[in-house]
C-alpha cells in the first residue's frame, strides 16, 4: 500500500511529459524513501508546490500553469528584423490571438508607450 505523500509525488509528476514523467518520479520516490516519517511530507508537499517550476524546467514547451487558464504575463518581444510585437512571456502566445486585437496600433499603445 502507497502512503499519502508518495502519492503526492505522484500528483507533482502527473503534469510532465511521459518521458520526464518515469525518471523524476522515480528520482523523487528514491529520495521521499531515504527520509523519516515527519520529514517525508515536508518534502512531499515541496515537490508538489514546486511542480510547476520543475516541469517548466524539465519541459520548456509546456504551458505555464496560469497560462492554461488565459492568465498571460504579456510583455515585448523583437523579431529578427526589429520589428515589435507582444507575447506571454512564458508560454510565447502571440498577442494578437487575444480578444483585443491584432495590432501593436490602437490598444496597445495603453499598455505599452511608444509602440
Amino acid at each position: 500500500m502507497t502512503s499519502l505523500p508518495e502519492h503526492i509525488i505522484e500528483l507533482a509528476c502527473s503534469r510532465m511529459s511521459v518521458s520526464a514523467r518515469a525518471r523524476y518520479r522515480r528520482e523523487l520516490s528514491a529520495d521521499l524513501a531515504s527520509l523519516p516519517g515527519h520529514d517525508r511530507w515536508r518534502f512531499a508537499l515541496l515537490v508538489l508546490v514546486a511542480s510547476p517550476r520543475l516541469r517548466g524546467v524539465v519541459d520548456p514547451d509546456s504551458p505555464h500553469g496560469s497560462c492554461l487558464v488565459g492568465y498571460h504575463s504579456w510583455g515585448r518581444a523583437l523579431t529578427e528584423d526589429g520589428g515589435r510585437f507582444v507575447q506571454c512571456v512564458r508560454c510565447h502566445k502571440l498577442a494578437k490571438d487575444t480578444w483585443w486585437g491584432t495590432s501593436l496600433i490602437g490598444p496597445y499603445s495603453q499598455w505599452y508607450p511608444g509602440t
